[in-house]
C-alpha cells in the first residue's frame, strides 16, 4: 500500500500518476454506461473518482473527482451502503 493523496494534490497529478494511486489504493464501486462511453467509480481517501473510457478500449481518457452527491446519483444502481 502507498501513501494516499489528498484530493488537491490527486487532481495536480498527471492521468498516468492517478491511474496508479487509484490501482494501488483505491476500492472499485461500479460502472455505468453514457453514450459510447463507460465510467467507472472509485472511491480513494475519502473522495470519489469517475475514469471514462471509450466503450471498447481500457484506456480512461478522463479522470475527475466528483462530488459524492453526484456519485450517488450517477451510480446509485451499484453503490452498496454498509450500515
Amino acid at each position: 500500500m502507498s501513501a494516499l493523496i489528498e484530493a488537491k494534490v490527486f487532481v495536480k497529478l498527471d492521468k498516468k500518476a492517478q491511474c496508479e494511486a487509484l490501482k494501488q489504493d483505491a476500492e472499485y464501486l461500479g460502472n455505468r454506461l453514457y453514450g459510447g462511453q463507460q465510467t467507472h467509480l472509485y472511491a480513494y481517501n475519502g473522495f470519489f473518482v469517475e475514469c471514462w473510457c471509450r466503450l471498447g478500449s481500457n484506456q480512461f481518457y478522463w479522470i475527475e473527482i466528483i462530488s459524492t452527491d453526484l456519485a450517488l446519483d450517477r451510480f446509485a444502481h451499484c453503490i452498496k451502503i454498509k450500515l
